[in-house]
């Protein structure tokens, strides 16, 4: 800083001044004194020591200050990774979940083909065992209603192929022989036995009926024997897809009748109230 001093003058009196000023063609100053600051001063009045403390101590609070915002900077980003992290996280258990839920419904659906494709192999394997099955309950009731008047059976004696074994054909047609029948009849004339193997032939899977031997007894009733070949159409097929819907129908024809009869059952309630 520079500072520029007029010498100070001996002091005039007013009346002087006027005087002067009047001489001079100018008009008198309203100060004498005129002071120019600028600049930098050219003189340190303080020891060096003291300034170079007070840079140290200005350069100390920067770099505490950038310290700190290093410390900020660096724990918002490791804030934000802890975050990110964790999003993360949660989102690969997330999908573990969904992956450990679908091998789950994977592992059942699996079972369940499996057991599906059993349950076929039962059905196919039930079929096959049972495809020379005879009803012979059925059969026998369905030869006890075509016995004649007076007519009995004296004996039965049945024989059917396994399905594994080979089946004989029935005479010159290739229809296999899946049963056989020895039949011991008693009837009261000839003419009842040959009746009675006649109306053998509305059978289902009826194949021929022949006789064998015929013998009248001392009480002149005749015993015939009889020999009933059965083929394809007379097994019971209890398994077949037929025999299933025909189950099936018989349910739904039952169902129809009782609600047919509970509906005719409120129809007579409302009549009557």
């Amino acid at each position: 800083m520079t500072a520029t001093l007029t010498p100070p003058e001996v002091a005039e009196t007013p009346q002087e001044q006027k005087s002067r000023g009047l001489a001079l063609g100018r008009k008198p100053s309203a100060s004498a004194v005129k002071l120019n600051l600028s600049g930098e001063p050219t003189v340190q009045l303080l020891p060096s020591t003291i300034r170079d403390r007070s840079l140290a101590r200005s350069r100390v609070r920067t770099g505490v200050l950038l310290v700190i915002l290093g410390v900020i900077v660096a724990a918002a980003l490791v804030a934000v990774g802890t975050l990110r992290n964790t999003q993360a996280q949660d989102a690969l258990n997330a999908a573990n979940d969904d992956t450990t839920d679908l091998i789950g419904q994977q592992a059942q659906y699996a079972d369940a083909v499996k057991i599906n494709g059993l349950v076929e192999q039962i059905k196919e394997l039930q079929k096959g065992a049972t495809s020379t099955e005879i009803d012979w309950a059925s059969l026998v009731r369905k030869l006890l209603a075509k016995l004649p008047a007076g007519a009995y059976i004296l004996t039965i004696d049945a024989a059917n192929v396994a399905p594994w074994e080979q089946m004989p054909t029935v005479g010159s047609s290739d229809e296999p022989q899946i049963a056989t029948l020895s039949l011991s009849l008693s009837t009261l004339t000839i003419q009842d036995a040959t009746a009675f193997s006649r109306s053998l032939s509305d059978l289902d899977g009826f194949a021929a009926a022949t006789v064998a031997k015929v013998a009248v007894g001392t009480d002149g009733r005749v015993t015939t024997q009889l020999g009933l070949v059965l083929t394809t159409g007379a097994e019971s097929g209890r398994f077949t897809d037929e025999a299933e819907d025909s189950d099936d129908a018989s349910d739904a024809a039952a169902g129809e009748t009782t609600d047919a009869a509970e509906d005719d059952s409120a129809a007579t309630d409302g009549s009557e109230g």
